[in-house]
């Protein structure tokens, strides 16, 4: 108690998104205190796709991701603009 738990994304910067325990370095593996499987992320994509990145308040996509279009969607019923027709 009263130590933060903290969670990475688990890989090494530009070496992809990992969505099964197996799939993370064993470097990285290796550096954690304690790791614990949970089967595939929630999120998995079988191109490797990793989190959408959406430029504030711009709305500009920097990074289109797995769930892109759902995001730009309720990104244009709440705000009036879709993230996709911005340049």
């Amino acid at each position: 108690r009263g130590v933060p738990v903290l969670g990475s994304s688990a890989n090494r910067s530009l070496s992809g998104s990992k969505y099964k325990l197996a799939d993370v370095e064993p470097a990285v593996r290796d550096e954690a205190d304690l790791v614990i499987d949970y089967g595939d992320t929630k999120y998995s994509h079988p191109a490797g796709m990793g989190s959408s990145i959406i430029a504030l308040p711009s709305l500009k996509p920097i990074r289109k991701g797995i769930k892109f279009d759902e995001i730009c969607s309720l990104i244009a019923q709440r705000f009036g603009t879709d993230p996709r027709a911005v340049t």
